[in-house]
């Protein structure tokens, strides 16, 4: 390998790492919108009003691992 090839190799991996770091931030755990109970596994999204669910209005059970393309991040300063 040359050092071309491995520039390039070098390059791919790093846009890879970025990526994968930036479809883990994309979830609904670290949106704005999202509540839940510590350590619970899925919550509710408050992005939009409550819906009509039988006799009562709720909001969308979400996982919190899901995404919505909606998300607005959480402010970690």
């Amino acid at each position: 390998m040359n050092s071309e090839q491995l520039s390039q190799a070098i390059i791919d991996q790093v846009r890879a790492a970025e990526q994968e770091k930036a479809e883990r931030l994309r979830r609904c755990s670290n949106c704005y919108f999202f509540q839940t109970s510590v350590g619970a596994s899925h919550g509710d999204c408050h992005r939009y009003p409550p819906t009509r669910v039988t006799s009562t209005a709720e909001f969308p059970k979400v996982s919190k691992d899901a995404w919505c393309g909606e998300i607005r991040m959480l402010s970690h300063t």
